[in-house]
């Protein structure tokens, strides 16, 4: 998910900033004041560069230069696309304009250069009508030459008439390379923004399905037999039934393992019929129960699984029999008393059957029928293997619980798995079902183990005050 997310937003970027319109900078530069001078001129100069870079921005400047040009823009616009620069050091203006048309960038930015020197230039021609009207001045030409010299000095300081003048030093010159967009480095930074994300969504993902933290322990309930751990691949194709698909493989061997720790292999098998349920939502109990009867058959015994699920996620939808008259349309037919297995149950392999969900919802179902059908049933198979829906979801496991010889317990690596156990077990013992134990379904990538509490007798022991709180569960 990780480099699907990067590759996913990199390649939307790249497409994207492959089709915006380039753009093109064109840039011209200024020279408030005269190259040498006294200090004070070159210091006025220096601080007014900024005023110069400010009047480039504003709207009559802005107005006069789209009227001169004829560029096909607004004053709004331009005043975005329009940057300056300025120093009060070397007084340097650069005007700097941006547009889709190089040609249009450079003729803005000389624009905006000459109306600047327009604009300095009637400055000091002010100053200059101004220092001619003083030399006039009768007390000014009744002096000396070296002292109306002097008082032209000192005027011409006062007035600083060179430091507002603008020189433009290198005209705008008309782009020949783009500034943009930045193809590689945009499709480079949604990249990494796309792995971002997809980090925050998996996170997000784990923190909403409560999965538990690698190597964190899971206490079963007190007397509950713990089945071991078994392997569920994801739901993607026929490799979900490992006994199958991979039968040399650690995790079809854990199945093995599973079955045999039932007693389901010996000659005279410790049940004939078992309930398989689940106590998360989703598909590791299906899996599960699909991987136990292929073990099952595997060891030359003819199996029946009936699917009493009522989940989209369950054996039959694993065998892409969804849509398969069966389990529903049996019970349909004098609630499961009186119908014909065979009619319904479709054949998966030589030795393994399988009775479909059905077409229709399932009713409520009596321990009368389920008696009844489990009957007919043990006519047809060596062992019955049936699947229910978590107890949440359905009332079929509370109904076969205490039919079937056992049942067995699909736990989550979830942070509460050990309640969701603990409310399945209570819930069986309440109507008087057996259950051997509880499995974990570690899902591909996950590894948790489950245990049972400590030594007896330590501080996660039953306390003798609270002994009719806990379930009870019958041992084999």
């Amino acid at each position: 998910m990780l480099a699907v997310g990067a590759l996913a937003a990199g390649v939307v970027a790249n497409i994207v900033a492959s089709r915006m319109q380039p753009t093109y900078v064109a840039q011209a530069r200024l020279l408030v004041g005269p190259i040498n001078g006294d200090k004070d001129t070159l210091l006025a100069s220096g601080q007014l560069a900024r005023t110069y870079g400010e009047l480039a921005t504003s709207r009559p400047v802005l107005e006069s230069v789209i009227t001169s040009s004829g560029a096909p823009t607004t004053v709004r616009r331009l005043a975005e696309d329009v940057k300056t620069t300025s120093n009060d050091v070397n007084r340097i203006v650069t005007v700097s304009v941006e547009d889709p048309a190089p040609a249009t960038a450079a003729a803005l930015a000389n624009a905006i250069a000459t109306r600047l020197r327009e604009i300095s230039t009637a400055t000091s021609s002010k100053d200059a009508a101004a220092l001619d009207a003083l030399r006039r001045q009768p007390e000014i030409a009744a002096l000396g030459t070296r002292a109306r010299a002097g008082v032209q000095a000192a005027a011409e300081r006062v007035l600083q008439q060179n430091a507002g003048r603008i020189e433009v030093v290198e005209p705008a010159a008309r782009p020949t390379d783009s500034n943009g967009p930045r193809v590689a480095l945009l499709t480079i930074l949604a990249a990494l923004a796309g792995l971002i994300a997809a980090a925050i969504a998996l996170y997000l993902r784990a923190a909403g399905t409560g999965r538990a933290a690698d190597g964190e322990r899971v206490a079963l309930p007190p007397g509950l037999p713990d089945l071991g751990l078994v392997d569920v691949p994801g739901i993607s194709s026929p490799r979900t039934l490992v006994v199958d698909s991979r039968p040399r493989s650690a995790a079809a061997e854990g199945y093995r393992v599973l079955v045999a720790k039932l007693g389901l292999l010996q000659q005279d098998p410790a049940a004939s019929a078992i309930v398989v349920v689940g106590t998360e939502e989703g598909w590791p109990s299906a899996v599960v129960a699909a991987n136990i009867a292929a073990v099952l058959a595997e060891a030359r015994r003819s199996v029946l699984v009936i699917d009493a699920g009522a989940e989209r996620a369950s054996v039959s939808g694993l065998h892409r029999l969804q849509r398969v008259p069966g389990y529903s349309e049996l019970l349909e037919q004098g609630q499961g008393l009186d119908g014909d297995i065979d009619e319904f149950a479709t054949a998966l392999a030589p030795r393994l059957r399988i009775l479909p969900q059905g077409e229709r919802p399932v009713g409520l179902l009596s321990e009368e029928a389920a008696r009844a059908m489990l009957a007919r049933a043990r006519r047809t198979a060596d062992l019955v293997v049936i699947a229910a829906s978590p107890i949440q979801r359905s009332s079929a496991a509370l109904t076969w619980g205490p039919v079937v010889d056992g049942a067995v317990l699909v736990g989550g690596m979830t942070r509460d798995a050990e309640r969701r156990i603990h409310e399945a077990a209570q819930a069986l013992s309440l109507v008087r079902a057996r259950v051997f134990g509880a499995v974990t379904a570690r899902r591909a990538g996950w590894s948790m183990r489950l245990q049972r509490p400590s030594t007896p007798g330590g501080a996660d022991a039953e306390a003798p005050g609270n002994a009719t709180d806990e379930p009870t569960f019958a041992s084999r």
